[in-house]
């Protein structure tokens, strides 16, 4: 049956034919066709035999596409193709299952397969026999769907013959639902439904016409009224209910010849087939869902009564299979797959508990059948011949029972073929085996996984997929072009997982298996021992092996995808070359070529052969090394491919563990471990002696002789497996070939450690063959693998062949790098890496011979090869103390280590290299041997030196052994690599080299070597390049010779080191062999020379670093000495000069201080002269003086030039401009420093520890240096004395301890004893260069106060306001003017500065004019003293300019740069001051307990000085033409009895007078303060009114604190308490004032209106509250508040977020008439006009307007509000004030542009737009809810509903906002006039009773208040108000008369008072700014009477 299902259209088949023949298959056509299908049976009736004619026209409309079943308890599921089988009723026996028809051998019958082409004889369905219903229904098979073919063209032949025989048809084929006997549910596993189709030929008359008129929308889908014997079918057999299904279809045929016609071509809806398909489709879909009703009752019920004795899990298997099956058929496969999961998953269950209690243990056989007979071929027959029989006949002598059982197909391979075995008959029966069992659960899912895994596309497709054999046959195949790809491979990945767990369980199935079957075999053969399993292990093995060597392939054949080809083709060509050359193997390796393997062909084409690859030193590694990324071609993955990959690469590895583990239990020692493992263990190349008597164990382990390969070969029954293991040879390359495949597979899939296991074994492969060089590849590749994840005892063998290999290609450097590996890792094993029997091959190894092959090949390197010092040297340490010699310079140490080689190691040079730990650019020093060291193994000590010194700490940083040319090397910074790889572990092995075993290292110079200081030059010139000064001391050495170098260790530094000069000592230079270098002569003992180098720098540096290197020759031997240090450059002093110019001398103020706030003692100081400069200073004390931060040395010099010389030149001279400041300092710190040095320096020098003086002194002084605060030096430099700390302030220890053991103790007690307290010394000396600056201009500046005697008196006090006369003088020299200047005349200005607020000026306050050298100018000010105290005169400020050409002396006029000459001013008067006291004779205050400025404020005060303020405007002029003293008498002549009164304001002071430059401005400003001009302010009714004195700080610091907390809750309750009145209101009127309720019509309108009015007031209330929204008084959340307000304004067609931002505005500007936003009254010029009158009219239209009042207000009332916001009536006018532009030619009213929708509209910014659509976007959805609820209920009742509410909405709140802006007593004011508090508090609070404070909260009540304080909640706004009302006083303005019937009236009586605004009469300056109403109705005060304008004259022209 395999064979026949494999025939498939593409012609492809994949099997083994008896020859190694491949033979390409597609995926689809390993697996029968139905198994690839979704399909269910319909069966049909044809008593007409019509079904050959519809067969074309049914098979074009199959299979079914896109069914969707909705079951009641499951998702929707979708079904894209459904094919149908179709089956003639009565022609065959439905079988008990399909499987039992393949397993007997039975031709499928016609119906199955070929049903569409054809119906063939089949006999009658009369004499059809009933089948017999099997008792579990999971076994039957039965159709879905029943149809009658009927043929019928008349109605009389229907009725005579057709409808009798149709309704026996029904009877018979009635449906469990349908019928009406007792109803049995197990019917329901064989629900179906019928059709009957009426079929109607061309010639059956006239229906087609009829059809192609019927109407296509009958909804019953049929052709009613056109065809009579459809019609009658219907009404004789369709059900009469309304939801009944129609069971009749009709299908039109048209004639072949008329098939081509357009007007029969695709016409579905007119023939019928479109409606039988759906008709089909539908009663299907509902025949499965009753079955699936059915079956899953019936699993709940079995399921229920697991635990009752007598259940049986297999019965329940087939039940619960049979669902599975039901959805397989339909196309439901994930449905069906979860079915088998959950069947497997119980069967596991059930197979456990079995092995816990027993149950069940009858359901499975103990063994399987064709497993028994198989094991039975194997041990009784010799096979040869029977293994590759084909079907004519058998080979051999076997018996036919066995024979024929086996004949069909090789065990394993038809693992999915669920048709080899009633699988399901023989479960019924518990006669199946546990491996059978489970087997077939395999292949089902599988199958079912299959499905999923192929796309519909590949199903239906003709040509069949390239298939890859992953038995690497051929490698040269040349992939054909690969169809799209369509398949899942997530799921084939999937199919390979589930096959390699399944396969790993049916192994030790196959086995158990195998072995309960011994003991029926054993009873006919006698060579069975019963007793013992032994004999037949070996067969069971082999068997086993078989089996799953066919299963695996069977699965690798059927995931074949064409993606992988190419990758897996340029893989496998890369990994297994053609023609690769084998080392030792005879003739050309290859498939075709090796000895003992068949030839193979291939139906593939195949390429050219390539040539041999030869590899030579320099291609080394070859290109076969595993470089898996690089290898793949540059193709795009699909999805899904890698896992695929590595799950084939599983199954291909079990195949070859399969294949090593029949060659492991053979006798055939060739063919034992070829892989790495067995390449590691060379014992098992050994032959071992085996006892002939000993029966207990064989070679095997078991309890026979092991079998030979060729002994065992007919146990195999696959083929392939049996020719693998035909010889050596065979097994090698099926091997090879196995693992290069699985290699190549988990490259692909990504599985790098997979990979370089497979990789291993290809490398032992090929070093067993001898092909070293791709050994050595592979083994390259591996090296960093198994380095990587620590795999030790892989990698010692591993690197064992390695090194073989490479000895053998004699790469010696290579050998060289790993063979020192090897040692390494053998080294570092704390015990054998190998422990058991078979890993004994470490013993092999030997040390001594790798150690010595390895440094003989390093020999002929041509460069040194570095290994790391561990693990060949342990324990290493460096000594930490240095040893000094005493003859001569240098030290040295020891180094120990211990040799962990076997063998001594000869030594050519150790060396250590010292680095230091401190600097940035740390020194170093290398210590070495002198002579070659033996390192035997264990401990050893070495001994090296150095005649380098470089003082400091130092660490140990590497370390060098070399041996011939291998240099053993540890650096701590860096590891070393010795093998072909990094290995970043080397690192942290020798970390046992750590800082413990290597602790810091102090080197420094010994007391009689040579030494170094590098400092600066002590004497410093600024205006010269300074010098660094080098000491150099010989102490011991007579050196004949040296050099030094200085070197710049900051950016920027640059040492000229060729301009370097001996300072003193007795050396000398002698050359400059190179750049930077200097070379001095001989140095004999204890000499001394000072070098000093001058350097330069490019950028500013604080300090700088030199690094000195020092190399010196005493007797023959080169020593060098190296030092680093940093100075500090920056000078500790500062300088600063100041310069005063007088006429002949001058004076400078030089100030030193320290720059670092280091104390300093300056010792000297001197200013030397020039020879026309004379200096005078103050001499030097005797004592330094100690100067500190903050406390600068002043030192004057008067310089002077000498009388001579000026007379001689007046000018000075260019060669005298520079004068030299020089100091000799010390600083503190360095002199504390040097003292302790010093002292401690002399006594080491008298002790026996001189040796150690240069690094004990050293410290000392960094120490002291350091320790000392600023503090301690300030301390030291008041008191003169030192003290030193005791021993333990000092941080000796960190020296101590560097030194060695014996000494650190005597050294320690010597110094805690001594102490010393010396003077200071070590001076510095500073000379500063200082530059005299040249002065051209120098001018002499007095000011003189004038007595009344006109001349100068000495004036010491003055009184605010008082007159000062005074007269300045000037003068100019040129004496500190350059060489050369010209003494021609000057044009001088000068001004005198002086802040308004403490001097008034007048006079000549700023003058111009020309001057000679030396000529006195004299200019006449008044001086008038502003504010009381110690007064500074005003300062002068004077420019000097060249002379004009013209003379003109205009101040004025710009002058250019180059006619400016600068000079100085000396100022006489700059430091005097004068006394300045008040300017009062008398003052007036008031008392008032209502101020907030402790209850007093100036009212009045009298002026000391009569009217001086008043007459001093006429100064100047007075001053012009008499003179300052007569015109002070005129002025003191003046009235004495003037007042100067004062009105304040409790936040205000008595003002001074305007700030002024000249007293000229005086004159109309002062006027101004000293008249009262405010006129009478008069409200309407004829109040006096006056101003507001209060400020918003006084009103908010009056109220309660509690009172501004808000409460969003609080909130929220009163929104809820409004929304659910109304709601309440609307639902009582709605249900109870009806018509059946309130018969009355009259009397129903007066209660809607009452409702109207009603819900009016509560609509108010949640408007208020939505005004509080606005103001954030609702809650503390913005955008809770914002959103409650959207809402509830939104209702209300308010736009919430426009009304927000207005109203805002309106809060800001209340009162102000070019400002505020709602009720700006109209003035009088605007009302005049509206009326058509001239405004000086109104007064004289004095007349009652009762009737136009009226209608004004009504107006007012029922469309102010929409005006308002549509086109803001009532608002101000003056747009184009807008501050974005947006108001320019905008105007208020219709078509102005000015509304609160628009978001471009002049109320608004451009940052409100999206507020403002946001107002509209709540507009709209209000508007649409209104309209949907007029269509629905009618416009009438949405007005009474809702529009007249909203007008009494409007009404109130036009109302409440009229009366609280509009009375009779409120001001309006101009921008002049206008403030906050003014206009907050223009408001006014009326009383409207409980509806007012309840129902409108309280909005009408407490307005006043809400404009002070808007942010205030409405119910804490009482308690509020009370607390304002004392600090407002006459200006809170309440008017609560006669409560609600007063607050109507006022709208009366404000409508006919308030019609326009004017000043009071006679107002003058601000009182002008304050307007109040008036009226033409004769009301309250009369308007003001104007003059008519008038007309201008005109002339009439001649």
């Amino acid at each position: 049956m395999l064979v026949q299902i494999l025939t498939f259209k593409s012609g492809r088949l994949l099997a083994n034919t008896g020859t190694d023949q491949l033979v390409e298959t597609s995926l689809e056509a390993r697996l029968p066709i139905d198994d690839l299908l979704s399909k269910v049976t319909v069966e049909y009736t044809d008593p007409s035999d019509i079904y050959p004619v519809i067969s074309g026209d049914l098979q074009r409309h199959l299979p079914l596409q896109n069914l969707h079943w909705n079951s009641a308890t499951r998702p929707l599921r979708s079904i894209a193709s459904l094919h149908i089988d179709l089956v003639k009723a009565g022609t065959r026996e439905p079988p008990l299952a399909a499987d039992a028809v393949a397993h007997y051998g039975a031709a499928e019958p016609e119906g199955r397969h070929g049903a569409l082409q054809g119906n063939k004889s089949r006999g009658s369905a009369a004499g059809a026999k009933k089948e017999r219903r099997h008792q579990i229904p999971g076994l039957r098979q039965t159709p879905y769907l029943k149809l009658f073919f009927l043929r019928c063209s008349d109605v009389d032949s229907y009725r005579a013959t057709y409808r009798k025989e149709l309704r026996e048809w029904i009877r018979d084929n009635t449906p469990p639902s349908q019928s009406t006997a007792s109803l049995n549910t197990q019917d329901f596993h064989d629900a179906f439904e019928w059709l009957i189709v009426h079929i109607v030929l061309p010639d059956d008359g006239k229906s087609i016409t009829r059809a192609s008129n019927a109407s296509k929308n009958d909804i019953r889908g049929g052709y009613r009224g056109s065809d009579a014997v459809t019609e009658k079918i219907r009404a004789d057999f369709n059900s009469t209910s309304k939801t009944a299904v129609d069971r009749v279809a009709q299908v039109q045929i048209t004639r072949d010849s008329e098939r081509t016609s357009a007007s029969y071509q695709n016409q579905d809806p007119i023939s019928g087939w479109a409606q039988f398909v759906s008709k089909a489709k539908s009663l299907i879909l509902s025949s499965f869902d009753l079955r699936v009703t059915q079956y899953e009752e019936d699993i709940k019920e079995k399921d229920a009564q697991r635990n009752i004795p007598g259940w049986n899990f297999n019965t329940f298997f087939v039940l619960k299979e049979g669902l599975a099956r039901g959805f397989e058929s339909v196309g439901l496969v994930e449905d069906a797959l979860t079915g088998y999961q959950e069947l497997a998953a119980g069967l596991s269950a059930i197979v456990e508990n079995e092995d816990d209690n027993g149950q069940q243990q009858d359901l499975f056989k103990d063994y399987t059948d064709d497993l028994s007979m198989e094991l039975k071929r194997v041990l009784h027959a010799d096979q040869s011949q029977y293994i590759y029989q084909t079907k004519e006949g058998p080979a051999g002598t076997l018996a036919n029972d066995v024979r024929v059982s086996h004949d069909r197909a090789v065990l394993g391979s038809n693992i999915l073929d669920t048709g080899r075995k009633p699988f399901r008959e023989l479960i019924l029966a518990n006669e199946i085996s546990l491996f059978d069992f489970r087997c077939y659960l395999f292949a089902r899912e599988i199958t079912l996984l299959l499905r999923l895994a192929c796309s519909s596309e590949t199903r239906s497709s003709s040509n069949g997929a390239l298939a890859v054999d992953d038995r690497m046959e051929d490698v040269d195949v040349v992939p054909e072009a690969a169809e799209p790809n369509s398949r899942d491979l997530l799921l084939l990945s999937e199919i390979c997982w589930r096959a390699v767990n399944f396969f790993a369980s049916a192994g030790l199935l196959i086995r158990d298996d195998l072995r309960a079957s011994i003991d029926p075999l054993s009873k006919g053969h006698p060579k069975v021992v019963a007793s013992s399993f032994s004999a037949v292990e070996d067969p069971i093995e082999d068997i086993v092996a078989s089996w799953l060597y066919s299963a695996c392939q069977s699965i690798l054949d059927i995931t074949i995808v064409p993606s992988l080809h190419s990758q897996l083709h340029a893989l496998l060509r890369t990994l297994k070359p053609s023609d690769e050359t084998h080392g030792g193997n005879e003739g050309p390796s290859g498939a075709q070529s090796r000895e003992g393997l068949p030839q193979r062909t291939s139906s593939l084409p195949t390429q050219a052969r390539t040539s041999p690859v030869t590899l030579g030193p320099e291609s080394f590694p070859a290109v076969t090394s595993l470089d898996a990324m690089r290898l793949l071609p540059p193709i795009s993955a699909q999805t899904g491919s890698h896992e695929l990959a590595a799950q084939r690469a599983e199954l291909v590895s079990l195949k070859r563990r399969v294949v090593t583990g029949v060659a492991h239990r053979s006798s055939n020692i060739e063919y034992h471990r070829i892989d790495f493992a067995g390449l590691i263990s060379p014992d098992s190349l050994e032959m071992k002696e085996i006892p002939l008597d000993d029966t207990s164990t064989g070679i095997n382990g078991l309890g026979h002789q092991a079998m030979t390969i060729s002994e065992r070969k007919n146990h195999f029954q696959n083929k392939e497996l049996s020719l693998s293991l035909a010889s050596e040879n065979a097994y090698m390359n099926a091997y090879e070939n196995l693992t290069t495949v699985a290699l190549a597979l988990n490259v692909i899939g990504e599985r790098r450690r997979s990979a370089e296991c497979l990789t291993a074994d290809l490398a032992a492969v090929r070093f067993r063959t001898k092909n070293y060089i791709s050994a050595a590849s592979y083994f390259h590749q591996l090296a960093t693998f198994y380095y990587n994840n620590d795999w030790t005892r892989l990698e010692v063998p591993m690197l064992h062949c390695y090194a073989q290999a490479l000895k053998h290609l004699d790469r010696k450097h290579d050998f060289c790098r790993v063979g020192l590996q090897l040692l390494a890792k053998i080294i570092t094993q704390k015990k054998p890496p190998y422990s058991s029997a078979e890993d004994r091959g470490q013993d092999s190894l030997d040390l001594r011979q790798y150690l010595s092959n390895v440094l003989n090949a390093s020999k002929s390197l041509s460069r040194s090869l570095f290994a790391p010092l561990y693990p060949y040297f342990d324990t290493i340490f460096v000594d930490p103390y240095i040893h000094h010699y005493k003859e001569r310079d240098g030290f040295h140490m020891m180094l120990k280590l211990q040799n962990q080689l076997d063998e001594a190691l000869v030594a050519h040079e150790v060396r250590v290299k010292l680095v230091g730990v401190n600097d940035q650019q740390p020194c170093a020093i290398w210590l070495s041997t002198v002579i070659t060291e033996l390192l035997q193994p264990g401990p050893n000590k070495i001994l090296v030196q150095t005649t380098t010194t470089c003082p400091g700490w130092y660490r140990m940083e590497r370390i060098e052994i070399q041996s011939a040319n291998i240099i053993f090397t540890y650096d701590k910074n860096a590891s070393t690599s010795i093998t072909l790889f990094d290995p970043p572990a080397v690192t942290d092995a020798i970390d046992q080299i750590n800082e413990a075993s290597s602790p810091p290292i102090l080197v420094w110079s010994g007391g009689r070597a040579l030494d170094a200081q590098i400092s600066l030059q002590p004497s410093i010139h600024l205006g010269k390049p300074r010098s660094i000064q080098i000491l150099i001391s010989s102490s011991q050495n007579r050196i004949s010779q040296g050099k030094f170098s200085l070197r710049a260790g900051s950016a920027g530094l640059r040492i000229h080191t060729a301009d370097a000069k001996v300072q003193s000592g007795d050396g000398s230079i002698i050359g400059h062999s190179q750049a930077g270098t200097v070379e001095f002569g001989i140095l004999n003992v204890e000499s001394k020379m000072i070098i000093r180098i001058p350097y330069g720098l490019e950028t500013d540096l604080r300090e700088i670093k030199v690094k000195a290197e020092i190399s010196y020759t005493v007797d023959g031997m080169d020593y060098f000495y190296l030092c680093n240090s940093e100075l500090k450059i920056q000078l500790p002093l500062s300088v600063n000069v100041q310069d005063t110019f007088q006429d002949q001398v001058f004076f400078s103020n030089f100030k030193i201080d320290t720059a670092n706030s280091i104390p300093a003692r300056i010792i000297d100081y001197n200013v030397q002269g020039t020879r026309s400069l004379r200096v005078t200073m103050p001499s030097v004390t005797a004592n330094a003086i100690t100067i500190f931060a903050g406390q600068p040395l002043s030192l004057v010099a008067e310089i002077r030039r000498d009388i001579i010389n000026i007379k001689q030149a007046p000018n000075m001279v260019s060669d005298e401009q520079t004068l030299m400041l020089k100091i000799r300092y010390a600083c503190l710190d360095q002199v504390i420093r040097t003292t302790i040095e010093d002292a401690l320096s002399d006594a080491l020098r008298e002790s026996q520890f001189r040796d150690v003086s240069r690094l004990l002194v050293g410290l000392l002084g960094r120490a002291v240096q350091t320790k000392y605060t600023i503090t301690d030096l300030e301390k030291i430099g008041l008191l003169g004395e030192i003290h030193i700390a005791p021993f333990h302030h000092y941080d000796w220890d960190s020296v101590l301890d560097a030194l060695r053991p014996e000494e650190r103790a005597e050294i320690t007690s010597w110094l805690t004893g001594w102490h010393a307290v010396i003077d200071p010394r070590n001076a510095l000396d500073l000379t500063v260069p200082v530059e005299i600056p040249r002065i051209p201009v120098v001018v002499t500046a007095r000011l003189e106060i004038l007595g009344c005697g006109n001349g100068p008196e000495e004036v010491q006090f003055a009184a605010v306001d008082q007159t000062l006369v005074a007269e300045i003088i000037l003068q100019y020299s040129r004496y500190w003017a350059n060489e050369g200047s010209t003494n021609s005349d000057l044009e001088m200005t000068y001004e005198f500065q002086a802040g308004t607020d403490t001097w008034l000026i007048g006079g000549q306050r700023r003058a111009s004019f020309t001057a000679k050298s030396d000529e006195v100018k004299k200019f006449t000010v008044v001086l008038l003293p502003q504010k009381i105290g110690q007064l500074q005169y005003p300062s002068i400020e004077i420019r000097t300019t060249k002379p004009q050409d013209n003379g003109s002396l205009s101040a004025g006029a710009p002058r250019a740069a180059e006619d400016i000459i600068t000079c100085e001013v000396d100022y006489v008067n700059q430091t005097e001051s004068i006394l300045v006291i008040p300017n009062l004779s008398s003052s007036t205050v008031t008392l008032d307990s209502n101020s907030s400025e402790n209850g007093a404020w100036l009212v009045e005060a009298r002026s000391r000085f009569l009217a001086a303020r008043l007459a001093i405007f006429t100064m100047s002029a007075v001053v012009a033409r008499k003179g300052f003293v007569q015109a002070l008498d005129e002025l003191n002549s003046t009235s004495s009895s003037t007042t100067n009164s004062i009105a304040a304001s409790p936040k205000d002071t008595p003002r001074q007078s305007p700030s002024t430059t000249s007293l000229s401005s005086l004159d109309s400003s002062s006027e101004l303060e000293l008249k009262n001009v405010n006129a009478k302010l008069l409200d309407t009714y004829g109040n006096e009114f006056q101003l507001p004195d209060f400020t918003i700080k006084q009103i908010r610091d009056a109220i309660p604190t509690h009172c501004f907390q808000r409460s969003g809750a609080k909130g929220l309750g009163y929104v809820t308490r409004d929304i659910v009145s109304l709601a309440t209101t609307f639902y009582l009127f709605h249900t109870f004032v009806t018509p059946e309720n309130v018969p009355s019509t009259p009397v129903r309108a007066v209660l809607w209106a009452a409702y109207t009015f009603v819900q009016g007031l509560f609509g108010t209330g949640l408007w208020v509250l939505a005004h509080e929204c606005g103001h954030q008084s609702f809650s503390p959340s913005k955008t809770l508040n914002d959103t409650v307000g959207w809402f509830c304004h939104s209702a209300l067609l308010v736009p919430y977020f426009s009304w927000k931002i207005s109203h805002g505005k309106h809060h800001k500007a209340t009162g102000h008439l070019q400002r505020d936003m709602v009720f700006v009254p109209k003035t009088r010029d605007e009302y005049a006009s509206k009326i058509g009158h001239y405004a000086h009219e109104l007064s004289e239209l004095m007349e009652e307007t009762p009737i136009l009042t009226a209608g004004t207000m009504i107006g007012q009332q029922l469309v102010g509000w929409l005006l308002y916001i549509s086109a803001n009536v009532t608002g101000h006018n003056f747009h184009e004030n807008q501050s974005e532009g947006r108001g320019k030619g905008k105007r208020n009213g219709f078509g102005g542009s000015v509304n609160h929708f628009d978001p471009s509209s002049p109320l608004y910014e451009a940052k409100d737009s999206k507020l403002i659509l946001l107002s509209d976007l709540g507009l709209a959805i209000t508007l649409l809810a209104l309209v949907l609820v007029g269509r629905n209920f009618g416009w009438v009742n949405l007005a009474v509903w809702y529009f007249l509410p909203y007008l009494w909405v409007n009404h109130w709140l036009v109302a409440i906002t009229f009366l609280q802006h509009t009375d009779p007593t409120l001001p309006h004011y101009e921008p002049k006039s206008w403030n906050f508090a003014r206009g907050a508090a223009a408001t006014i609070d009326r009383e409207f009773g409980f509806i007012g404070r309840h129902l409108f909260h309280g909005i009408i009540e407490t307005h006043v208040l809400h404009h002070f304080v808007s942010t205030i909640p409405f119910y804490n706004a009482d308690e509020a108000t009370e607390a304002i009302k004392p600090v407002m006083g006459q200006h809170y303005r309440s008017n609560v008369e006669d409560g609600p019937i007063g607050f109507l009236k006022s709208m009366w009586r404000s409508a006919r008072m308030c019609q326009w605004i004017e000043p009071c009469e006679g107002a003058q300056g601000e009182s002008k700014g304050v307007l109040f109403f008036r009226n033409r109705n004769g009301l309250g005060v009369p308007p003001q009477k104007m003059a008519p304008p008038v007309e201008p004259k005109t002339t009439p022209s001649n």
